[in-house]
């Protein structure tokens, strides 16, 4: 059967190549699914720095003792690290500041929450005793929502 009019496309012509545009677009956006990837990231970060800050505070202990440790309370409390070295405005939160050079280069925050000047003194890294004596470092605020805390025992 020929086309009547020269130029054209008939419907068989068009439909197979819409629906392999449409395919590619769809495995496209699959592969390439931007927000994901930068909460897969940003919970990278998290893993990186709470290691950092066990890997400083496995070093300092065994180096200067436990002595400045012992204000972590048994799970389930927590404590917060805190992030401010300019002030020194720590009252409620666990400073790390003694860490600061030999063991830690500085206290890092979590991705999430790096650049909001409210939360200056805030890190969102925690840290708790477990019951067997051990510390667990954990970052409460993963991504997606609902996922398991970012965590390290030492």
């Amino acid at each position: 059967m020929r086309n009547s009019r020269p130029g054209t496309f008939t419907l068989l012509e068009i439909v197979p190549v819409v629906s392999v545009i449409a395919v590619l677009i769809l495995i496209a956006m699959t592969a390439l699914r931007p927000v994901l990837n930068f909460q897969k990231s940003r919970n990278e970060v998290r893993r990186a720095d709470l290691a950092s800050i066990a890997d400083g505070v496995s070093e300092y202990m065994r180096d200067e003792g436990e002595s400045f440790l012992l204000s972590v309370p048994s799970a389930p409390s927590s404590i917060e690290i805190c992030a401010d070295t300019r002030t020194g405005s720590c009252t409620s939160l666990l400073d790390l500041q003694p860490l600061l050079g030999d063991y830690l280069a500085e206290i890092p925050v979590d991705p999430r929450w790096e650049d909001d000047d409210d939360i200056n003194e805030h890190s969102r890294y925690f840290v708790e005793r477990t019951s067997r004596g051990r510390f667990r470092f954990f970052a409460p605020d993963t991504e997606p929502l609902g996922e398991t805390d970012v965590a390290i025992e030492r």
